[in-house]
């Protein structure tokens, strides 16, 4: 039984381990209150500690997490990750992202008849948008 509601995320992630960054561009497949889920080629064995950052070229949401879960499915991995350090705040910031690109998911199928994956909206959002709701979120920072 799940503790959080999980919703459907294409945001790009970077990961790392200490020092070593994946070199693949990651998307995720769903967040969570709790933490996130991914598809690596790179398995990770459950208890490691990784380095989120979210988007990985400008980070509004870096976050320490730990690896609950991986599975081998097919050619990849899918990664669960528990949240270690986010604060109420981070993943307020994080969540409105998600919802915003879903928006924009929304109004760019029902205004341009364009049906867009999370993954092709959260790169869309993130090269149209993101200035404005980065620059919003760091004046809310100070």
């Amino acid at each position: 039984m799940r503790s959080f509601i999980r919703y459907p995320a294409g945001l790009p992630v970077s990961v790392s381990l200490e020092e070593v960054v994946a070199s693949e561009t990651l998307y995720l497949n769903n967040i969570s209150r709790g933490g996130l889920s991914f598809n690596s080629m790179v398995e990770l064995k459950s208890g490691t500690v990784i380095r989120l950052r979210i988007p990985p070229n400008g980070p509004v949401f870096e976050v320490l997490g730990k690896v609950a879960w991986c599975k081998k499915m097919s050619l990849q991995y899918v990664i669960g990750v528990e949240f270690i350090n986010a604060d109420d705040k981070a993943r307020t910031q994080i969540f409105e992202m998600v919802f915003r690109i879903d928006e924009y998911r929304r109004k760019t199928l029902e205004q341009e008849g364009r049906g867009l994956t999370h993954q092709q909206a959260a790169l869309e959002w993130i090269e149209k948008c993101w200035v404005d709701f980065f620059g919003k979120a760091d004046q809310g920072r100070r």
